[in-house]
Protein backbone atom coordinates (compact mmCIF):
# COMPACT_ATOMS: atom_id res chain seq x y z
CA UNK A 1 0.00 0.00 0.00
CA UNK A 2 0.99 3.74 -0.56
CA UNK A 3 2.28 4.95 3.24
CA UNK A 4 1.34 8.73 1.93
CA UNK A 5 -1.17 9.15 -0.82
CA UNK A 6 -0.30 13.05 -1.37
CA UNK A 7 3.09 11.90 -1.74
CA UNK A 8 5.66 13.74 -0.07
CA UNK A 9 7.81 16.70 -2.10
CA UNK A 10 10.92 17.17 -1.14
CA UNK A 11 13.92 19.43 -2.15
CA UNK A 12 11.68 19.62 -5.93
CA UNK A 13 11.91 15.45 -5.65
CA UNK A 14 8.72 13.26 -5.57
CA UNK A 15 9.32 10.86 -2.82
CA UNK A 16 7.37 7.59 -2.61
CA UNK A 17 6.81 4.06 -0.89
CA UNK A 18 4.84 0.93 -1.58
CA UNK A 19 4.81 -2.33 -0.43
CA UNK A 20 5.87 -5.67 -1.98
CA UNK A 21 3.39 -8.41 -2.38
CA UNK A 22 4.41 -11.89 -1.16
CA UNK A 23 6.51 -12.85 -4.19
CA UNK A 24 8.78 -10.22 -3.55
CA UNK A 25 7.45 -7.95 -6.36
CA UNK A 26 5.67 -4.61 -5.60
CA UNK A 27 1.80 -5.09 -5.58
CA UNK A 28 -0.26 -3.43 -7.86
CA UNK A 29 -0.68 0.27 -6.15
CA UNK A 30 2.55 -0.12 -5.83
CA UNK A 31 3.43 -0.38 -9.90
CA UNK A 32 0.57 2.37 -10.20
CA UNK A 33 1.85 4.79 -8.31
CA UNK A 34 5.47 4.26 -9.98
CA UNK A 35 3.94 4.85 -13.08
CA UNK A 36 2.07 7.98 -11.73
CA UNK A 37 5.26 9.30 -10.52
CA UNK A 38 7.21 8.72 -13.14
CA UNK A 39 4.91 10.54 -15.31
CA UNK A 40 4.73 13.39 -12.77
CA UNK A 41 8.71 13.55 -12.70
CA UNK A 42 8.40 13.54 -16.47
CA UNK A 43 6.21 16.49 -16.78
CA UNK A 44 8.05 18.30 -13.87
CA UNK A 45 11.24 17.84 -15.65
CA UNK A 46 9.80 18.77 -19.36
CA UNK A 47 8.17 22.15 -17.50
CA UNK A 48 11.12 22.83 -16.05
CA UNK A 49 13.19 21.99 -18.92
CA UNK A 50 11.49 24.62 -20.82
CA UNK A 51 11.24 27.39 -18.06
CA UNK A 52 15.21 27.03 -18.39
CA UNK A 53 15.51 27.49 -21.71
CA UNK A 54 13.42 30.53 -21.71
CA UNK A 55 15.47 32.01 -18.96
CA UNK A 56 18.65 30.91 -21.00
CA UNK A 57 17.37 32.67 -24.17
CA UNK A 58 16.69 35.49 -22.77
CA UNK A 59 19.92 35.62 -20.72
CA UNK A 60 21.90 35.15 -24.03
CA UNK A 61 19.94 38.08 -25.93
CA UNK A 62 20.53 40.17 -22.86
CA UNK A 63 24.45 39.16 -22.82
CA UNK A 64 24.40 39.72 -26.83
CA UNK A 65 22.68 43.42 -26.93
CA UNK A 66 25.53 43.73 -23.92
CA UNK A 67 28.24 42.52 -26.07
CA UNK A 68 27.08 44.63 -29.29
CA UNK A 69 27.47 48.13 -27.37
CA UNK A 70 30.83 46.75 -25.61
CA UNK A 71 32.23 46.36 -29.14
CA UNK A 72 30.57 49.37 -30.17
CA UNK A 73 32.01 51.50 -27.48
CA UNK A 74 35.21 50.00 -27.48
CA UNK A 75 35.74 50.82 -30.93
CA UNK A 76 34.42 54.52 -30.82
CA UNK A 77 36.77 55.27 -28.15
CA UNK A 78 39.91 53.37 -29.80
CA UNK A 79 39.10 55.70 -32.88
CA UNK A 80 38.84 58.56 -31.08
CA UNK A 81 42.02 58.59 -29.15
CA UNK A 82 43.67 56.91 -31.98
CA UNK A 83 42.82 60.32 -33.89
CA UNK A 84 43.51 62.60 -31.14
CA UNK A 85 47.07 60.93 -30.57
CA UNK A 86 47.80 60.97 -34.23
CA UNK A 87 46.97 64.48 -34.14
CA UNK A 88 48.84 65.65 -30.93
CA UNK A 89 52.16 63.31 -32.16
CA UNK A 90 51.86 65.48 -35.58
CA UNK A 91 50.94 68.80 -34.50
CA UNK A 92 50.37 69.02 -30.74
CA UNK A 93 48.06 71.84 -29.08
CA UNK A 94 44.28 71.66 -28.82
CA UNK A 95 42.10 68.73 -31.31
CA UNK A 96 39.72 70.73 -33.02
CA UNK A 97 36.56 68.16 -33.17
CA UNK A 98 35.14 67.62 -36.61
CA UNK A 99 31.66 66.59 -36.73
CA UNK A 100 32.30 62.77 -37.76
CA UNK A 101 34.63 62.50 -34.96
CA UNK A 102 32.76 61.51 -32.42
CA UNK A 103 29.93 59.03 -32.51
CA UNK A 104 26.65 60.37 -33.67
CA UNK A 105 24.93 59.52 -30.12
CA UNK A 106 22.81 62.10 -27.85
CA UNK A 107 21.54 58.96 -25.76
CA UNK A 108 22.02 59.66 -21.95
CA UNK A 109 23.16 55.50 -22.24
CA UNK A 110 25.44 55.91 -24.94
CA UNK A 111 27.20 58.95 -23.69
CA UNK A 112 27.15 57.00 -19.92
CA UNK A 113 29.08 54.02 -21.47
CA UNK A 114 31.23 56.02 -23.79
CA UNK A 115 32.51 58.31 -20.64
CA UNK A 116 33.19 55.11 -18.45
CA UNK A 117 35.40 53.41 -21.51
CA UNK A 118 37.32 56.97 -21.57
CA UNK A 119 37.57 56.86 -18.33
CA UNK A 120 38.82 53.43 -18.43
CA UNK A 121 41.04 53.79 -20.54
CA UNK A 122 42.80 56.94 -18.76
CA UNK A 123 43.49 54.11 -15.92
CA UNK A 124 44.79 51.69 -17.92
CA UNK A 125 47.41 54.27 -20.32
CA UNK A 126 48.21 55.39 -16.15
CA UNK A 127 49.09 51.81 -15.34
CA UNK A 128 51.04 51.57 -18.24
CA UNK A 129 53.07 55.05 -17.99
CA UNK A 130 54.09 53.91 -14.42
CA UNK A 131 55.47 50.34 -15.93
CA UNK A 132 57.04 52.39 -18.43
CA UNK A 133 58.76 54.62 -15.70
CA UNK A 134 59.75 51.57 -13.55
CA UNK A 135 60.98 49.73 -16.32
CA UNK A 136 62.83 53.11 -17.38
CA UNK A 137 64.41 53.91 -14.06
CA UNK A 138 66.00 49.88 -13.93
CA UNK A 139 67.51 51.01 -16.97
CA UNK A 140 69.10 54.03 -16.04
CA UNK A 141 70.22 52.67 -12.50
CA UNK A 142 72.15 49.57 -13.97
CA UNK A 143 73.44 51.32 -16.98
CA UNK A 144 73.50 55.55 -16.56
CA UNK A 145 71.82 58.49 -16.70
CA UNK A 146 71.20 59.29 -20.36
CA UNK A 147 70.12 61.63 -22.64
CA UNK A 148 67.27 61.17 -25.38
CA UNK A 149 66.54 64.22 -27.92
CA UNK A 150 66.00 66.95 -24.99
CA UNK A 151 65.60 64.84 -22.25
CA UNK A 152 67.80 63.96 -20.00
CA UNK A 153 66.82 60.41 -17.97
CA UNK A 154 68.20 60.02 -14.52
CA UNK A 155 66.41 58.71 -11.39
CA UNK A 156 66.55 60.06 -7.93
CA UNK A 157 65.77 58.45 -4.50
CA UNK A 158 61.55 58.33 -4.45
CA UNK A 159 61.43 59.64 -0.68
CA UNK A 160 61.78 63.61 -0.69
CA UNK A 161 61.64 66.58 1.68
CA UNK A 162 58.75 68.93 1.02
CA UNK A 163 58.55 72.22 3.02
CA UNK A 164 55.65 72.30 5.49
CA UNK A 165 56.07 75.57 6.96
CA UNK A 166 56.76 78.30 4.72
CA UNK A 167 55.82 81.07 6.89
CA UNK A 168 57.85 79.56 10.03
CA UNK A 169 61.16 79.46 7.68
CA UNK A 170 60.92 82.79 5.89
CA UNK A 171 60.84 84.46 9.81
CA UNK A 172 63.81 81.85 10.37
CA UNK A 173 66.07 82.74 7.34
CA UNK A 174 65.12 86.35 7.82
CA UNK A 175 67.67 89.36 6.06
CA UNK A 176 69.51 86.10 5.19
CA UNK A 177 66.94 84.60 2.84
CA UNK A 178 69.30 84.44 -0.19
CA UNK A 179 71.05 81.71 1.83
CA UNK A 180 67.89 79.27 1.73
CA UNK A 181 66.17 80.30 -1.56
CA UNK A 182 66.80 80.09 -5.10
CA UNK A 183 64.01 82.02 -6.56
CA UNK A 184 61.07 81.54 -3.94
CA UNK A 185 59.27 79.65 -0.93
CA UNK A 186 58.78 77.21 -4.15
CA UNK A 187 62.51 76.44 -4.92
CA UNK A 188 63.88 76.25 -1.09
CA UNK A 189 67.86 74.78 -0.57
CA UNK A 190 67.67 72.57 2.13
CA UNK A 191 71.70 72.52 2.22
CA UNK A 192 71.59 76.46 2.45
CA UNK A 193 69.37 76.59 5.58
CA UNK A 194 71.05 73.34 7.19
CA UNK A 195 74.43 75.77 7.14
CA UNK A 196 72.75 79.24 7.61
CA UNK A 197 71.34 77.13 10.61
CA UNK A 198 74.87 75.92 11.50
CA UNK A 199 76.49 79.35 11.44
CA UNK A 200 73.83 80.43 14.14
CA UNK A 201 75.19 77.45 16.36
CA UNK A 202 71.59 75.91 15.63
CA UNK A 203 71.34 71.89 15.06
CA UNK A 204 71.17 71.99 11.25
CA UNK A 205 68.87 68.11 11.86
CA UNK A 206 66.72 69.68 14.06
CA UNK A 207 66.09 73.07 11.86
CA UNK A 208 65.59 70.30 8.93
CA UNK A 209 63.14 68.89 10.58
CA UNK A 210 61.18 71.45 12.15
CA UNK A 211 60.74 73.30 8.89
CA UNK A 212 60.30 70.07 6.02
CA UNK A 213 58.38 66.91 6.09
CA UNK A 214 59.44 63.65 4.51
CA UNK A 215 56.99 62.64 1.06
CA UNK A 216 57.28 59.44 -0.90
CA UNK A 217 58.62 55.91 -0.28
CA UNK A 218 61.46 54.09 -0.35
CA UNK A 219 63.06 53.13 -3.47
CA UNK A 220 63.93 55.42 -6.48
CA UNK A 221 62.12 57.09 -9.19
CA UNK A 222 62.79 58.05 -12.67
CA UNK A 223 63.78 61.79 -12.97
CA UNK A 224 63.40 63.28 -15.72
CA UNK A 225 64.91 66.61 -16.51
CA UNK A 226 64.88 69.20 -19.59
CA UNK A 227 68.27 69.76 -21.64
CA UNK A 228 67.24 73.02 -21.56
CA UNK A 229 65.77 73.56 -17.76
CA UNK A 230 66.67 76.11 -15.05
CA UNK A 231 67.18 73.93 -12.40
CA UNK A 232 69.23 70.76 -14.52
CA UNK A 233 72.64 70.26 -13.27
CA UNK A 234 75.45 71.12 -15.50
CA UNK A 235 76.46 67.87 -16.42
CA UNK A 236 73.03 67.57 -18.13
CA UNK A 237 73.08 69.82 -20.12
CA UNK A 238 76.13 68.99 -21.40
CA UNK A 239 75.68 65.71 -22.77
CA UNK A 240 75.52 64.72 -26.23
CA UNK A 241 72.68 62.69 -27.90
CA UNK A 242 72.76 59.15 -26.39
CA UNK A 243 75.74 59.75 -23.92
CA UNK A 244 75.37 58.77 -20.49
CA UNK A 245 76.96 60.02 -17.29
CA UNK A 246 77.74 57.01 -15.44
Amino acid sequence: MIHDPDFMRRDGMVWWACTCGADGEAGSLGVAAFEWVGHVRRADAADEVSRIGVEQEALECSIGQETAQGAMVTRAIRNMVTEVARFDRAYGGVYDWAEDDFPGTTDPYDLDALLLEAQRVQRAARIVEQRIKEAFQQEVQLNGAVRVGGTVYGDKPAKHRVLQDPDGLAEFLGADWRRGLRVDMKNVRIEGVKALAASRGLDAGAIEDSFFAWEGEDGRVLNPLPVDGKYTPKWAKALKEGERRR
